[in-house]
């Protein structure tokens, strides 16, 4: 159950993704609510889409760009808190940490991996600290129903589903992804590396720029080993070189 807000600028953010193409986009929707909670639409935005990116990243990007517009309403100014709500878990679970751990520990998690997004989580934290209000983020339910539904969730998921309807370039995030090998999710440490030969079956190569390190996503292929079909992580410094 969302909390009841008053005198606030909330922002309702939502990313959209069609798997075939990977193609994304985002909405947002601002309203002002008064100091006895009287709520006003005041915009909404769906900006052309990209190909070639994830869900995660149009979630972020939904929320950097509302807090980069949210001085410009001409209603930011009498409220004196900004409330983000989003249906994205990945968002609400790990702003904290990237504002604090992920940051001071040039962004990599308690495990020693590098964050991935690491490029948009440092753009969110950017917009953060320009708003010079409190800034809150709370997760609402997606999609619900009856009591559940949250008219302004769903204005915002169609317009991230019309954002994603007009991608507008296939490079801004660099991503090579291949049709996995069975059905078998991706888990980290699936694959024990003890020394052993291995056939793998690279899936992804993404550059984490912030990072600078390469991140394949691969499945082993070797019908002889325990850990066969199986999805993992791999980070590296430097490009591999693969032998076909």
């Amino acid at each position: 159950m969302v909390k009841i807000v008053e005198d606030a600028l909330l922002i309702y953010t939502d990313g959209s993704l069609f798997p075939k193409g990977r193609k994304g986009g985002y909405g947002i929707v601002f309203i002002h609510v008064d100091p006895v909670g009287k709520e006003t639409v005041v915009d909404e935005h769906a900006p052309p889409g990209i190909s070639g990116t994830t869900g995660n990243r149009m979630e972020l990007q939904a929320c950097i760009q509302a807090l980069k517009m949210a001085p410009d309403l001409n209603c930011f100014d009498t409220v004196n808190r900004v409330v983000v709500r989003t249906d994205s878990r990945y968002v609400v679970d790990n702003f904290h940490s990237a504002l604090g751990s992920w940051r001071s520990h040039q962004w990599k998690n308690a495990q020693g991996r590098p964050v991935e997004n690491a490029d948009l989580w440092k753009n969110l934290v950017r917009a953060y600290g320009k708003i010079h209000k409190r800034v809150e983020f709370e997760w609402v339910k997606g999609h619900g129903k009856g009591r559940l539904k949250d008219p302004y969730n769903v204005r915002a998921d169609k317009l991230a589903k019309e954002s994603a309807k007009s991608p507008l370039s296939r490079h801004v995030f660099r991503s090579s992804v291949r049709r996995k090998i069975g059905s078998p999710r991706t888990q980290r440490g699936s694959v024990k590396i003890f020394g052993q030969k291995l056939i793998i079956y690279i899936i992804e190569v993404k550059r984490e720029k912030v990072q600078k390190i390469w991140n394949y996503r691969y499945q082993v292929a070797s019908k002889d080993s325990i850990d066969f079909h199986n999805i993992d992580c791999k980070n590296s410094g430097q490009i591999l070189t693969l032998h076909i």
